[in-house]
């Protein structure tokens, strides 16, 4: 099921401006008020097209909806608010061979702004969806480190995490070290994931 969340809920050294869905998409909300956006070097007025969708997206209990012509850049939230969608960055992680999808955001430290720093994706989708990832690893059911959708991620323990990725061929295993596979330890977490 899609759903989307602010992330400063469950991450609150992040500024609130920024949101994550299910999909492992990042969106940054664009001032209040906004009622003109640059799409291919044009300003666009779109204050006409939110009031006439929000009503749209009520009635159809959507959260989300593109804005037209806008080349998947710019969404409206069910409240008004405009979203623009984020590049997210694959970076490769040090010492491996697979890549790790990361993003920059704002992020708060000390009561004052530290600028941008590059935060981890996957972290962010399980620990707005799945529950608190603070001193857990956050594990790719599929072993592909580039899909963070909700459906592909697990909180682990460290331990649990080495277990499951210690066999001979050094691949990610289907089944936790207690012998559960990744699916039920999502559901016993209150999480429902699909094949």
């Amino acid at each position: 099921m899609y759903d989307i969340r602010q992330i400063n809920s469950y991450f609150q050294k992040v500024h609130s401006r920024y949101y994550i869905d299910t999909n492992s998409v990042i969106y940054t909300s664009i001032a209040a008020g906004t009622n003109k956006i640059m799409i291919n070097g044009l300003r666009r007025n779109i204050a006409g097209w939110r009031k006439a969708n929000i009503s749209k997206l009520n009635r159809t209990n959507m959260q989300i909806i593109l804005v037209p012509n806008s080349e998947n850049k710019y969404y409206m939230l069910y409240d008004g608010t405009i979203l623009q969608r984020m590049k997210t960055q694959y970076n490769q992680n040090t010492g491996a061979e697979k890549k790790e999808a990361s993003v920059n955001l704002i992020c708060y430290f000390g009561g004052k702004t530290d600028g941008k720093i590059m935060c981890n994706v996957a972290r962010f989708v399980a620990g707005a969806f799945i529950g608190d990832v603070e001193g857990k690893h956050v594990h790719h059911i599929d072993g592909n480190r580039e899909n963070n959708k909700l459906s592909n991620l697990l909180i682990v323990s460290p331990e649990e995490h080495r277990l499951m990725h210690s066999s001979k061929e050094n691949t990610c295993s289907t089944t936790s070290p207690k012998g559960r596979t990744p699916q039920a330890m999502a559901v016993e977490a209150g999480d429902t994931l699909q094949g």
